[in-house]
């Protein structure tokens, strides 16, 4: 068992998260497809306050960022959309050990598939004779008539877009193509390379599934057994806690005790050496503060960022509150009269606390980045305040820079 301090835990995880710095040593597609691969997965949201959150999390850890860059990933099939409890971003290679996934769903779905059984067959069809589709371009003989998607309070939305997105998830079509944030659909046999579908026939649901557990375990890096969708499979606590003993058995994972956190937590064995040289790093860092050299007078050294509500280093609110004492909500599902913020706070990340959060909109039509609200951390003094506000102002240039906004109002 490992003991660790708040900073040394924090200071790991914004390693192998990778917002310690942004990665310059390759751009375009090649950048895109190797954060990916390290960060295991992206999350995908069409929110476009701001931006798309799987652009920001990529925009906060490469330099020179553009979107286009993600666009050519997946056009290049380098990544893959699919499925991890979220819609999300994974590299292409695993294709094979999620295969197994999308057939078993496939079953899942067979009441729901049976449903819009004509549309899907035209879709396939379509496909098939037309080469790759967008939903827009699809228009199935019985378009007008409208089905209730899950997404949807009562029937609105198009069979053939229905048909189209239970397919997905089955497998059955591929999200190949995203030009400006629309989906383009493809056959698999032309999207997923022929290697990559022969292998996926060859492997099991259950070593899908705990190939999966795996990949959820180097995602979040330190693991607890309070998350309900544990190895992004939905379970209960006996069950996480029975699988969690199993891994610590088998020598895949090492309990942590974490200082003043009640919390159980766990990490790979694999990263052990670099959550020891973390916290060394972080005792240091703390015996140079305290003596007025380091970071304590409130400049970060690593410089601000400023997360998105879905990004990967947020995704436990409870390790948030845990590790940093930092309580985040993002509030764009609660009416607007119980919101404390506003609709798209984004946390501001500063060395290794968390020291405030903004509320911001781009305003495309104007080329603004609206700043609705700032509110730094209680703790934080004001002359700290003061030294992390240039941060702060070169970070909302280097956003403006990227979104393409010429004012900040």
């Amino acid at each position: 068992m490992l003991t660790v301090s708040k900073n040394g835990a924090v200071q790991f995880l914004i390693k192998k998260q990778g917002l310690d710095r942004r990665q310059s040593a390759l751009s375009g597609s090649e950048a895109v497809a190797a954060m990916v691969k390290m960060l295991e997965i992206v999350q995908l949201d069409p929110v476009l306050t701001v931006d798309r959150n799987h652009h920001l999390v990529l925009y906060n850890r490469l330099s020179g960022f553009q979107s286009q860059w993600l666009e050519e990933a997946v056009a290049n099939r380098l990544l893959l959309d699919y499925i991890c409890t979220n819609r999300c971003f994974i590299p292409m290679h695993e294709y094979p050990w999620f295969a197994p996934l999308m057939r078993a769903r496939e079953c899942q779905q067979s009441e729901q598939l049976a449903k819009v059984g004509e549309a899907a067959a035209y879709v396939l069809r379509t496909l098939a004779e037309k080469g790759p589709q967008t939903s827009r371009q699809i228009e199935f003989d019985q378009a007008r008539d409208r089905v209730q998607g899950y997404w949807d309070q009562y029937p609105k939305t198009k069979a053939s877009t229905l048909a189209l997105h239970i397919l997905w998830e089955c497998g059955r079509v591929i999200a190949a193509a995203r030009p400006k944030g629309e989906i383009v659909f493809d056959l698999p046999e032309r999207a997923i390379p022929e290697d990559l579908r022969k292998a996926g026939q060859d492997i099991s649901i259950r070593e899908a599934v705990e190939y999966r557990r795996r990949k959820y375990y180097r995602a979040l890096r330190l693991i607890d057994a309070n998350h309900q969708f544990f190895g992004w499979s939905n379970m209960k606590a006996a069950e996480r806690l029975e699988l969690i003993e199993k891994d610590v058995q088998a020598g895949i994972l090492i309990p942590v005790t974490i200082k003043d956190v009640r919390r159980k937590y766990w990490i790979l064995a694999e990263d052990a050496d670099e959550l020891v040289a973390c916290e060394t790093a972080a005792a240091n860092r703390g015996k140079n503060s305290s003596a007025g050299r380091d970071g304590g007078d409130g400049k970060s050294n690593r410089g601000v960022r400023i997360l998105s509500p879905l990004d990967n280093f947020l995704w436990r609110r409870e390790r948030l509150q845990d590790l940093l004492d930092f309580d985040y909500t993002w509030e764009i599902y609660i009416p607007e009269h119980k919101r404390k913020y506003g609709p798209y706070t984004m946390p501001i990340l500063a060395d290794e606390r968390l020291v405030g959060r903004i509320d911001l909109k781009y305003d495309r039509p104007a080329s603004t980045l609206l700043v609705n609200l700032l509110a730094w951390e209680p703790w934080l003094g004001q002359t700290a305040r003061r030294k992390l506000q240039s941060g702060l102002n070169a970070e909302l240039d280097n956003l403006c820079q990227y979104l393409g906004a010429t004012n900040i109002r």
